[in-house]
């Protein structure tokens, strides 16, 4: 949530016994720093769940006169930044079991391994549900452990131990926990209900309690939620290790390219198959002698074939192609054909045809070369997807699996910014005034998704990807 969190002062509950229970995506880059989920503040002390620098779940009470009065740090780290968790944490100090007072579960699974572990005493108060302390979700209180992120269905039960199961169940199709949308919980004296899904009341309590929060710095709507997965940036790709991006609570992506060759990066999610669509806006012009780009990247599914792969450059082994700002559409480092000029403020959109075999781009709406995505099989001003068949040593013709991204390089003394709508409907800080969503109603464009065109997203791939 980058700079936002939200608070309430609470009334005495049950100190010994509760559960926190919430769904989150990571986002911007990751490991720089400790992240806060929630967080109940004493003076120094602390009982709270974050995300540790080092990417590990750290649920713990901590007093700045005793020490580490409870702690549950993890050895296993969580850095994916292309899915969502759901982490479920348990006060229970009046179990008689001292493994048993405090647990931590991931996506329905305990964990039972710790890199650093304390038992709480038996029946030990805690600062959560103590009376007149303030409770945070999104950061520490301090404003020094700001949650960089999406937040979904955040939900406190106050005087009872749960399992995971009252949050969410495993797919009887794929296996995959999914989320419980409506649980069925007695919420207690300070228990709430934060879905986030209001975009007009963002902070409302749905739970029985209709408890009011405070919401400091600027909580945004996001269309990405547990149910439905939407595809974001891959902040782990290797592109990014020169540049530097924001989130921006995952809903418009920043990325800046700083490297004197051509950098990319890409989305999370591929795609083998369907009709897929998405914006990029150049923000910055890139000086005198640089580029900016957004096009496609091949990646074959052979792990034994790497040598002609990289996806820091859309295009440079031949496995990708671009529409860059000078014009031209480039494969590698051959231009195969020229289009517009564009610069900055100038939307470009991508319409990635894989069922007939072609990549589309439009410049503010207008499709580039006369092209019309809806042509099917005739491909009317497309590129053909064959020409970026990923093709090394063992590769040979498999067509493999298709993302999104930009690409640039220095020029000049300015760097391209791109802002990048996979659907979430954000350009950076600024939401789309009128959105447009595709057929099934998924996302949020500037310009008409082309018919039969689909947001990049799981409840879509799962049935055309």
């Amino acid at each position: 949530m980058a700079s936002t969190r939200i608070s309430r002062t609470q009334t005495g509950g049950n100190r010994t016994t509760w559960t926190w229970s919430g769904w989150i995506k990571r986002g911007g880059r990751i490991s720089n720093g400790t992240h806060t989920l929630f967080n109940a503040l004493d003076g120094s002390d602390t009982h709270c769940v974050r995300i540790n620098s080092d990417d590990t779940v750290d649920f713990h009470y901590y007093s700045a006169t005793s020490g580490w009065l409870g702690r549950l740090n993890t050895y296993k780290k969580f850095f994916d930044v292309s899915s969502w968790y759901h982490i479920v944490a348990v006060w229970d100090s009046t179990n008689v079991t001292a493994d048993d007072r405090m647990k931590l579960y991931v996506n329905g699974e305990e964990i039972t391994e710790f890199g650093a572990r304390t038992n709480p005493s038996s029946s030990l108060d805690g600062i959560v549900n103590d009376n007149t302390k303030v409770l945070y979700i999104g950061d520490k209180g301090d404003g020094g452990e700001y949650f960089d992120g999406s937040m979904s269905h955040v939900c406190f039960v106050d005087g009872t131990a749960l399992a995971p199961s009252a949050f969410g169940s495993y797919d009887s199709t794929d296996g995959i926990w999914k989320i419980n949308t409506s649980p069925s919980v007695t919420y207690g004296t300070n228990g709430y209900y934060l879905k986030f899904e209001d975009s007009s009341n963002l902070d409302l309590d749905s739970g029985t309690n209709a408890l009011t929060f405070t919401t400091a710095g600027n909580l945004m709507a996001n269309k990405d939620n547990p149910s439905n997965n939407l595809c974001s940036v891959n902040w782990q790709a290797r592109g990014m290790v020169d540049t530097t991006a924001d989130s921006n609570h995952n809903c418009g992506y920043t990325v800046l390219i700083q490297q004197s060759s051509f950098r990319a990066n890409v989305g999370t999610l591929p795609v083998s198959a369907g009709k897929w669509y998405g914006e990029f806006k150049l923000r910055t012009a890139t000086g005198t002698s640089g580029y900016a780009g957004m096009g496609v990247l091949n990646i074959n599914p052979n792990p034994g074939d790497m040598s002609n792969q990289d996806p820091i450059r859309i295009g440079t082994y031949g496995n990708g192609v671009s529409y860059l700002s000078d014009g031209s559409v480039a494969k590698g480092n051959s231009t195969v054909r020229t289009d517009s000029t564009f610069t900055a403020g100038d939307i470009i959109s991508i319409a990635m045809d894989l069922d007939n075999g072609f990549i589309y781009w439009a410049k503010n709406g207008t499709w580039e070369n006369s092209g019309d995505p809806t042509s099917g099989a005739t491909g009317t001003g497309g590129y053909a997807i064959s020409n970026i068949l990923e093709t090394g040593s063992a590769g040979g013709t498999d067509p493999g699996s298709y993302v999104m991204g930009v690409t640039g390089r220095v020029g000049g003394s300015s760097a391209p910014y791109f802002d990048i709508n996979f659907g979430n409907g954000w350009y950076n800080t600024t939401a789309i005034g009128s959105p447009n969503a595709d057929g099934n109603g998924y996302g949020a464009f500037s310009y008409a998704v082309p018919s039969n065109y689909l947001t990049i997203c799981t409840k879509n791939i799962s049935t055309n990807g």
